[in-house]
């Protein structure tokens, strides 16, 4: 077998000291606990959303060997995750250029080894735009980094149909996490854990009222990125098309081609490490729309479990380089 490069993790992620301390300090809902017990606790819409690993999350030079010598990953695709700073109100517009300068400097500070996701106010489309054109330009930031939805409202609504115009337009990637889930409050009551299903819940919504209302026939040079291996999509691909065939005229939608096609156009992460799921991602979409990930630093990634396995699987060299750094490269700019 031949010998591979260092990979490209599309799906890490980093929370800035700054931000914790905001997070911190807040009394209202998103907030951070701290608990004596499971440490820095991030609540929204009443349920735990998360957990800040102190080091992992926020420590960028241990980041970098670790990931390397440890994980064979050579450069992090990062961006934020919950909570998004458009639930900040009147001050999201300000975190979310914060955020972006931040991140802007890590590529400054070690080269090579980060590669970012801007964040935007997506509660106030124009300063996403805005922001949009200053974090591609100003400050050379390689992605968009979206949420699933703003307070409940999901991004395939036309009120955000300018963010993706603007996208396509800059020819950037589009890498869309789940926000905490619409369903939080019904996982909070029965104890499930957001992170389990409530996530991967809300990947499958947002992608699946994406393509059946068309956003990819309006905006069809969009690159989209979806997390967690596409939620439930891949695992019940044949339904998408025969739901549509039976409900589309009753509900109203109306596509050029049927749904299968356009989620064939798009990415997946590979942050799932079970390797006959990997494989259904693969045979359902093709190697060239996998790429590594590993959702460092939540408690539901495996950085070091990534890499090792897309080597094992029973799959070509050429697809597990595209795997693990091929296809990023190319999304990326990355030469």
């Amino acid at each position: 077998m031949m010998e591979f490069d260092k990979g490209i993790d599309i799906h890490t992620h980093v929370y800035p000291s700054e931000y914790l301390k905001y997070l911190e300090q807040r009394t209202e809902y998103p907030k951070i606990v701290n608990d004596p017990t499971e440490g820095m606790v991030i609540w929204d819409n009443g349920v735990r959303a998360g957990h800040v690993d102190a080091k992992g999350h926020v420590d960028v030079d241990f980041r970098v060997p670790f990931m390397e010598n440890e994980c064979g990953i050579g450069t992090q695709a990062v961006s934020l995750t919950v909570p998004g700073t458009y639930t900040f109100g009147s001050e999201s517009v300000k975190w979310a250029r914060w955020i972006n300068d931040y991140y802007a400097k890590l590529d400054e500070k070690f080269p090579g080894k980060y590669a970012c996701f801007m964040t935007l106010p997506l509660n106030d489309v124009g300063a996403s735009l805005d922001e949009m054109e200053r974090a591609h330009k100003d400050l050379g930031l390689r992605g968009v980094g979206l949420f699933t939805n703003v307070f409940g409202k999901y991004l395939d609504d036309p009120e955000f149909h300018p963010i993706f115009e603007k996208v396509s337009k800059l020819g950037l990637p589009a890498f869309v996490h789940p926000a905490t889930p619409v369903v939080a409050e019904f996982l909070g009551k029965y104890k499930i854990p957001v992170p389990l299903w409530g996530y991967t819940y809300e990947t499958t919504i947002f992608f699946t009222r994406l393509v059946w209302n068309g956003v990819l026939d309006k905006f069809p040079n969009l690159n989209f990125i979806a997390t967690h291996l596409g939620g439930f999509i891949p695992y019940q691909f044949e339904r998408i098309d025969y739901a549509f065939r039976g409900y589309s005229r009753e509900f109203g939608y109306k596509l050029s081609n049927p749904p299968s096609y356009y989620f064939k156009r798009m990415y997946y992460d590979a942050v799932n490490f079970h390797k006959p799921s990997v494989m259904e991602g693969i045979m359902t979409f093709g190697a060239d729309r996998i790429l590594l990930g590993t959702d460092y630093a939540h408690r539901v990634g495996d950085p070091k479990r990534a890499v090792p396995n897309i080597k094992e699987l029973p799959i070509s060299d050429n697809d597990k380089e595209k795997i693990l750094y091929g296809t990023a490269r190319k999304l990326l700019g990355i030469s």
